[in-house]
């Protein structure tokens, strides 16, 4: 295989001169862009359309970062607080230059919306809700989503957070006049990140005791790292994610506590909604990291009545189930296999209970929950031989070639118009060890999703890219091991698969 000499890929492409600088570039790094690294030469810079797309995205990202720090060099005043969300990774570190300006939250609702924003809030509402969370279900007996709308009436930095989503995905799908729109992506982006490294000064220095402003702070976090994901779930969601975390951990059980002793209600189904989300990205980042889960998910859904199926689709169990491999998987002792022997008994025993529940029509569970349950549940089963190769034994009941058709029958079986744009992790954790001739149909999944998707609005794109790479580096090193987190090491990226 042909290697870089003289640049990083991404460098080549763009015709610049590279410093080299190992594992990312300064060019790469100081644009805020991918760097493709130094490796083997990549196999869409032969395919002429997936070239293309690369470069198209590359372009976009350059624009976006140099018009958004000029927009912030325009608009600061005074000194930015020490406490700041910076991503774990220099060539993907989210840089806002000069954002120094004091934001205050109001504490009584805003209702002063342009026409701008209210046209923007309906686009969120109407197009972008539906893609962040594909299988949500709306409990109108709970007030359904009023509660979103009532944070975003705050104007704070929900609501600019809301907007930058709306904004990202109208500026995808403008084929013309797109700087006016560039314009307010930035301005609302460069907002919600403003308020937010306020909140993280102030809550730093002397805490906060507004609930309100907590679910504020929590909500926008949620959704920044959305927008990362939209734009391909590689840059700076870490950060995000590492920040909200830690402030909810503290302040989780104090926050129902006194939400549920509130006369409204409403600030409770904020929180239970928030804490899901919060859940679910964190289980899954922990998966692309190989590192323990930050949240104590466990406490959160048997103590405080986390669930996690209304927001993502699948039972909060089995999400504790992922959440003990990503712990699992980062451990380095001798009772490794002994507990993996545990989890794959509970996980079977798992599988067996919802293929039950998928004939069984009357259970009151919703089709939808147990049909991506059990997608789930039968990926974490692949997870976990990838995890601990040790359970390959002779006498072990399927082989992993079985339990990865496990995953295929699981995704054929969910009931439509269920979209599959909620499987990128599934669809990766099963896909990367797959044997050549279940390959096609993990590559089709991914391909559909994509295209069913705005072309640079999801992240299934990079959950594809992903795959390739493994099944390229097992073809090509056959004689070693290659995992999924393997591959993206060697993409040079992390990846938040939601």
């Amino acid at each position: 295989m042909e290697r870089s000499t003289g640049g990083c890929w991404t460098c080549k492409i763009r015709h610049r001169k590279c410093d080299e600088t190992r594992p990312n570039c300064r060019e790469c790094g100081d644009r805020q862009i991918s760097c493709h690294g130094y490796g083997s030469r990549p196999e869409w810079l032969d395919d002429g359309p997936r070239l293309q797309a690369e470069l198209a995205r590359i372009k976009r990202s350059v624009r976006f970062n140099v018009s958004r720090k000029r927009h912030a060099r325009g608009t600061a005043s005074a000194s930015p607080p020490d406490t700041l969300a910076h991503d774990h990774t220099p060539a993907h570190r989210s840089r806002v230059d000069g954002e120094q300006e004091q934001v205050e939250l109001p504490s009584l609702p805003h209702t002063g919306f342009t026409l701008r924003e209210s046209q923007l809030l309906i686009h969120y509402l109407d197009y972008i809700f539906p893609k962040q969370f594909p299988y949500y279900q709306d409990q109108p007996e709970l007030g359904g989503r009023g509660w979103l709308l009532w944070l975003a009436m705050r104007n704070g930095p929900m609501y600019q957070s809301i907007l930058s989503l709306a904004a990202l995905h109208q500026f995808m799908l403008l084929g013309s006049d797109k700087q006016n729109a560039e314009l307010q992506l930035i301005e609302y982006h460069t907002g919600a990140l403003r308020a937010l490294r306020e909140f993280l000064g102030n809550y730093a220095s002397d805490g906060h005791d507004s609930k309100e402003q907590l679910a504020e702070f929590i909500g926008s976090g949620l959704f920044l790292i959305s927008f990362e994901v939209f734009r391909g779930g590689i840059d700076n969601w870490q950060s995000h994610l590492t920040a909200i975390s830690a402030v909810a951990t503290k302040t989780a059980q104090v926050s129902l506590a006194a939400a549920s002793s509130s006369d409204d209600d409403g600030l409770m189904h904020v929180f239970k909604f928030q804490f899901a989300n919060l859940l679910w990205f964190d289980i899954l980042g922990s998966s692309s990291r190989g590192t323990s889960p930050i949240i104590p998910y466990n406490d959160w859904t048997s103590n405080l009545g986390v669930q996690t199926s209304t927001i993502m689709g699948c039972h909060s169990w089995i999400m504790n189930t992922i959440g003990d491999l990503a712990c699992l998987g980062s451990r380095q002792d001798t009772q490794v296999l002994d507990d993996a022997i545990e989890l794959e008994k509970k996980l079977e025993t798992i599988l067996a209970g919802l293929v039950e529940d998928e004939k069984d029509r009357t259970q009151p569970v919703t089709p939808m929950i147990t049909a991506v349950s059990r997608v789930f549940a039968s990926a974490a089963l692949v997870e976990l031989h990838v995890i601990c190769p040790s359970l390959h034994t002779p006498t072990s009941r399927t082989s992993l070639r079985e339990k990865i058709a496990q995953v295929i029958e699981a995704i054929r079986s969910v009931p439509e118009p269920v979209s599959s744009r909620g499987f990128p992790w599934s669809l990766c954790v099963a896909g990367a060890p797959a044997e050549e001739d279940q390959q096609p149909f993990f590559e089709d999944m991914l391909t559909s999703a994509s295209n069913g998707a705005l072309p640079g609005f999801t992240n299934c794109d990079t959950a594809l890219r992903i795959l390739k790479e493994c099944w390229r580096l097992r073809k090509t090193f056959p004689e070693e091991r290659w995992t999924w987190r393997a591959a993206m090491k060697s993409l040079e990226i992390c990846a938040l698969l939601v």
